[in-house]
């Protein structure tokens, strides 16, 4: 039996191994569809990613304070005093902020955000699509501006429109990258149009979101789906969704970093469909956790999926 807990525990670590050093890994939760109109549109709320990848010790937090902002919130690039020095720097080791979009045409695609200036010095951001931070599109952010107040950024820090090429229809993945800590980031506006200024055509707050499916696509072959928690990181809730296309016994367990089991979410049989459990770390029970990365491990009788979630203290 010891041998036999062994052998789980050393194959649980090494799945834990690949999917830490797998530095992209997405989860289709939110899809965005490009609107069929002269700006050719895509709007996205900052707060609906697909999913946050952490490399490092950097991560973006969900602001809920103060409320200047559209949809249920923003988001917050952190530590504050984070800098990455260049592009290639931020792809190799900043967090990610993904969302996945459906494009409708190829074309070229111009990139406006409504941000936040957190302090007196530079705060900026890259983005890229399909795991590339373009050349093309520098860094985009404030650089003396006035702080503390919301307003919308069509340019990047070169006085150039940020902007990259899609290159075929369909879903692509538009990632968000640190550049310095402490931006505020409240809603990503793409176009087609290089004429286009969300704060003229649709005013302070800009055009609506054009969020078309929170589902994950259909999980056929596959027999399980395990989407990113939200919030992540997360102090102390989160919730961990998954979907069954077949009734069974389902267990959901947390693991820490050494593979131990630090919780135990779902243990039952659960009907097909979708379905959703809160882990909330301020019961007694979890108090005794530590900042960090766990992991959730979705077990049914056929599959075995796992997440990254992010502790933040």
């Amino acid at each position: 039996m010891a041998k036999g807990k062994e052998i789980k525990k050393a194959s649980f670590l090494c799945v834990l191994f690949i999917l830490v050093c797998h530095h992209y890994v997405f989860a289709q939760d939110f899809i965005f569809d490009q609107l069929d109109d002269a700006w050719g549109l895509v709007v996205m709320e900052a707060e609906h990613y697909s999913m946050m990848d952490i490399p490092g010790a950097e991560y973006f937090e969900p602001v809920t304070e103060p409320d200047f902002y559209t949809g249920e919130g923003a988001m917050m690039a952190m530590p504050e005093s984070t800098v990455f020095a260049d592009a290639s720097e931020a792809l190799a080791g900043s967090p990610v902020l993904n969302y996945y979009i459906n494009f409708i045409r190829a074309d070229s695609v111009f990139i406006w955000i409504r941000g936040c200036h957190a302090d007196g010095g530079d705060d900026s951001f890259h983005a890229g699509i399909d795991g590339e931070i373009l050349p093309t599109t520098e860094r985009i952010g404030y650089h003396g501006e006035p702080y503390g107040v919301w307003d919308w950024l069509g340019i990047a820090m070169n006085n150039a429109k940020p902007v990259f090429y899609v290159d075929t229809p369909g879903i692509h993945i538009f990632q968000v990258f640190i550049r310095e800590g402490g931006f505020k980031f409240d809603k990503f506006v793409l176009t087609t149009s290089r004429d286009y200024d969300p704060l003229l055509v649709h005013g302070e707050m800009g055009p609506e979101e054009t969020l078309t499916s929170v589902e994950q696509p259909a999980v056929s072959p596959e027999k399980v789906a395990l989407y990113q928690n939200f919030p992540n990181p997360f102090n102390p809730v989160t919730k961990i969704s998954y979907s069954l296309n077949e009734p069974g016994h389902v267990r959901l367990s947390i693991y820490n970093l050494s593979g131990e089991q630090v919780a135990c979410l779902v243990n039952e049989v659960q009907n097909s469909g979708r379905h959703h459990v809160i882990w909330n770390t301020f019961e007694a029970k979890y108090r005794q956790l530590v900042s960090g990365v766990y992991f959730a491990q979705l077990m049914t009788v056929s599959q075995n999926k796992t997440i990254r979630c992010m502790l933040m203290k």
